[in-house]
This record gives C-alpha cells, sequence and structure tokens, in this order.
C-alpha cells in the first residue's frame, strides 16, 4: 500500500512538472512574439517620422492649444 502511495505520488509530481515546463514554454513564445511586434511597430514609427522629418525638413508638431 505504501509503495503503491509513492508510485502515484511520483507519478502526480512528473505530471505537474511537465504541465509546468509546458505552461512555462508557452510564455515565452507569447513574450518573444510579443517583443517583435512591439520593435515591427516602433520601426514603422521610426520610418514614418524619417520620411515626414525629410520631406519638410523640420520636426512636425500636432496641434497645441497650449498657446
Amino acid at each position: 500500500m505504501q509503495r503503491e502511495l509513492e508510485q502515484r505520488k511520483a507519478i502526480n509530481l512528473l505530471h505537474y512538472q511537465n504541465e509546468m515546463a509546458r505552461i512555462d514554454h508557452n510564455a515565452r513564445g507569447a513574450q518573444v512574439q510579443l517583443e517583435d511586434k512591439r520593435r515591427k511597430e516602433e520601426s514603422e514609427v521610426r520610418e514614418r517620422a524619417k520620411k515626414r522629418i525629410g520631406s519638410k525638413g523640420k520636426v512636425p508638431f500636432g496641434r497645441c492649444f497650449c498657446h
């Protein structure tokens, strides 16, 4: 009886460790995708800013209602 309980405990522990490893793997993949998306969006914004600055020769400012 004691041996059976220890075997069950070992199997459950292994199952838990495998499940945690799977969750960690998925989380890392999601973080990598999010980081890639952020880099891509930043790059696109920089490119648009370069084009706008290059075409007008000055830094564009938005409307400011503070004056």
